[in-house]
């Protein structure tokens, strides 16, 4: 994205039209320069605004926040990947309303003269139009623009908001939506499946109540025969009917002593079966009575053992555990003050044994430098004597005599000795002590166990007294129940003895009527049963024939079935070779997956491009490491760290928080780490963003850091194939080395080339 032309109305600090042709600046470092609050800031963010309709340093505040009349614009001409654009935005503050406008420039297309217009004036189609052709304005933010505020700082950003704008910057965005595709054909297949799990069950569940079908060629036959049974039943029936017709005359006198004896027949059978239930009720109550008594005694003797077994083991912790108890509460105080002083102890090894070896360490660099020292063919003098890797070299010769006697004074072996002696004291002193505390814990089972005992021998008189009145109301209750049998009983005897006598009086009669109602009853007896016959042959045939029928149908419905469950678990087989496969490209695209392999492996290329930035400034004093991942302390996979450590070789090497470092040499190393990653954003961009802005990032800046700063620039230039890099500066040299100058004040701003007016 290289800007042509700048264009502003009536925003801002600029009222009336300000008009910056840039094309005629040279490539390189352009200054944006002037007294403080004449706009500086509104040229570098009026770029963006002009595109993005946003100013990145003002929070949420809009162009409308800032516009000056209804006349308000911004509108700036660049190209970007082969294309010439040209966007404009105005805006109208007392309506709090905006249009847009975005076009392309004839340069895209040969057969063109005039610029296309791409939208058709709202902010909608305009940010669309954008959104579709430029990169995202964080992207922008976080690799090619530094704002006073802060905005795009990648330092300053928590752990969450470092990956999520490193995960912007890799373009990763695409693996969420494939992501959500996948997971969605994934659910897709996964229904599917579940649905025809449930049609397979379905139709099992068919198959099984179909179970095994009888023949149908062995009803078919067993119909016939059951058909003339029928046939043979009824012509029985009808001439028992015939018989009993003659019959009916001659026992027309019968039917009294009949009902008679039906009526007390009935009569003894209730008297019988009244008396049967009365014996067994009687019986059960005996022996529901028996069962209480013994399930008392039972539970009466398990609570006793219980209740003895809980008393017993109460007994033996209090001689067991009492005297212990006390004695150990009384050494703790002691145990504690040594594991106190064995842990001083040992964090002062610890610091002996981290001393010795750093000294270690610089004396084996410094025998590394004198080394070198001796290969350079002037020997480190002469003319050369003054070059500062040579200057180096000689101080860490010089310095060997130092180190070897700081390092003879405390050799590290003897420390880490030393270091794990105290270790393992305090080691021992602390599992003493926990032993010691332990053993002062069972003062409270003490304690309970002599609150048990007073609670049991409460239990047990408890338990007694529950056992007597339990015991009472079960013989008061049998003594009752015994009572109410035995009237029931002698009632149902005095009726049973009547009836027996009227019973006596209707056979004699019966018997008086001679052979005629013997006739009778065997003639009733045969067509008693031949109804009953016939029906029963009737049911079993046309159960038969329902049989038949429904083994038929059910024949066909089992092929259909089974023709239908082959062809379901075959689609369900397939359905879950799909839900498995969307599974596994699920798993690949999540968050653990492929993002998180290209997020590790940009690490180092940021890392890398940073600490080329800071040695073209500071040489080899500075080198940072991007981590952004580590294993975690159970060693079961990577923890998410997203920190940036600093190495300041001038200061012993070891790594160090930005913080630590002065004001200068943190802004330096800030700026290093953003530049560094519109670097690594550039050269993956298949457009890449060619300028770069910087908002007055040297203000704290010192003479020496702000011309650092600038050879950096410089290097940045290079390093992320920048046209150009506009950057505010209120130092006069850091703005002095630029290639040129927009010069800005009195609601005006001009292009001005080398050399410079130091007014």
């Amino acid at each position: 994205m290289e800007l042509h032309r700048l264009t502003l109305r009536d925003v801002l600090r600029f009222e009336g039209e300000v008009d910056l042709d840039l094309r005629s600046l040279p490539a390189g470092l352009i200054a944006i320069v002037g007294p403080n609050g004449e706009g500086k800031t509104s040229i570098l963010e009026a770029c963006i605004a002009s595109i993005y309709r946003r100013l990145p340093s003002r929070g949420d505040r809009g162009l409308a926040d800032v516009a000056l009349s209804n006349r308000a614009s911004v509108a700036s001409e660049f190209a970007y990947a082969g294309h010439q654009y040209r966007a404009r935005v105005t805006v109208d503050p007392a309506r709090r309303t905006s249009e847009a406008v975005l076009s392309v420039g004839p340069g895209w297309a040969p057969d063109e003269s005039e610029p296309v217009v791409i939208n058709d004036g709202k902010v909608s189609t305009f940010d669309a139009a954008v959104a579709e052709r430029f990169p995202p304005l964080e992207l922008l933010l976080a690799s090619s623009f530094a704002a006073q505020n802060g905005a795009g700082s990648f330092v300053r950003a928590k752990r969450k908001e470092r990956k999520e704008l490193f995960a912007t910057l890799l373009g990763l965005e695409h693996y969420r939506v494939l992501e959500d595709v996948a997971r969605k054909a994934e659910a897709v297949a996964s229904a599917a499946a579940g649905v025809l799990d449930a049609q397979i069950v379905e139709v099992g569940a068919g198959l099984d109540v179909i179970g095994v079908i009888e023949d149908p060629a062995r009803l078919r036959e067993s119909c016939t025969a059951a058909d003339q049974i029928v046939e043979s039943e009824a012509a029985a029936l009808a001439a028992a009917e015939q018989d009993l017709d003659e019959l009916s005359v001659r026992l027309e006198q019968l039917s009294d002593v009949e009902t008679r004896l039906a009526v007390n027949g009935a009569e003894r059978e209730r008297l019988d079966a009244e008396y049967t239930r009365a014996r067994a009720e009687w019986a059960a109550e005996q022996e529901a009575a028996d069962r209480d008594r013994e399930r008392f005694h039972v539970e009466h003797t398990k609570s006793l053992e219980a209740l003895s077994v809980t008393a017993r083991v109460a007994t033996e912790i209090i001689e067991r555990d009492g005297g212990k108890a006390a004695a150990a509460i009384e050494g703790v105080p002691r145990l504690e003050k040594l594991v106190s002083e064995n842990a001083d102890a040992m964090n002062a090894a610890r610091e002996a044994t981290a001393r010795a070896a750093r000294v270690e360490a610089e004396l084996d660099e410094a025998f590394r430098a004198a080394k070198q020292l001796e290969a350079v063919p002037c020997g480190g003098v002469g003319e050369y004597a003054a070059c500062p890797l040579i200057l180096d070299a000689v101080a860490d010769r010089d310095a060997i005599g130092a180190l070897q006697s700081r390092l003879a004074g405390c050799p590290v072996a003897e420390a880490r000795d030393h270091e794990a002696r105290v270790s393992e004291r305090y080691g021992a002193s602390v599992e003493a002590l926990q032993r010691r505390r332990d053993l002062a814990a069972t003062i409270g089972a003490v304690e309970g166990a002599r609150a048990t005992l007073a609670g049991i021998e409460a239990e047990l008189s408890a338990a007694a007294g529950r056992k007597t009145s339990e015991l009472a109301a079960l013989d008061d209750r049998l003594s009752r129940a015994d009572e109410r049998t035995r009237k029931r009983l002698e009632e149902i005897g005095e009726r049973r003895v009547a009836i027996d006598a009227e019973w006596a009086s209707s056979e004699r009669q019966r018997d008086e009527m001679g052979p005629a109602a013997e006739a009778r009853a065997a003639l009733e007896q045969r067509i008693d049963t031949l109804p009953g016959a016939l029906s029963r042959a009737r049911e079993e045939a046309a159960d038969l024939g329902s049989r038949l029928r429904l083994a038929e149908s059910l024949s066909k419905q089992r092929e259909q079935l089974r023709d239908r469950h082959a062809a379901l678990v075959g689609r369900r087989a397939v359905a879950a070779r799909e839900a498995r496969e969307w599974g596994l490209l699920v798993a690949a695209l999540a968050r653990d997956g492929l993002p998180t392999l290209e997020i590790a492996t940009a690490g180092p290329s940021v890392s890398a491009v940073c600490n080329d930035l800071l040695e073209s400034c500071f040489g080899s004093r500075f080198s940072v490491e991007l981590v952004t991942e580590q294993p975690k302390r159970s060693g079961a996979g990577m923890l998410e760290v997203f920190e940036l450590r600093i190495f300041d070789n001038a200061r012993g090497g070891a790594a160090r928080d930005l913080a630590d470092l002065s004001g200068g040499e943190q802004i330096i190393v800030d700026e290093a780490l953003k530049a560094a990653i519109g670097v690594f954003v550039n050269d993956r961009a298949p457009a890449p963003i060619a300028t770069c802005f910087r908002d007055e990032t040297t203000g704290p800046l010192d003479d020496d850091n702000a011309r650092r700063y600038v050879a950096m620039l410089r290097r940045l230039l290079e390093a992320g194939r920048y046209r150009r890099i506009f950057y505010v500066s209120h130092h006069a040299d850091a703005a002095d080395l630029a290639d040129a100058q927009i010069v800005v004040g009195g609601g005006a701003a001009e292009v001005a080339l080398p050399p410079f007016d130091k007014a």
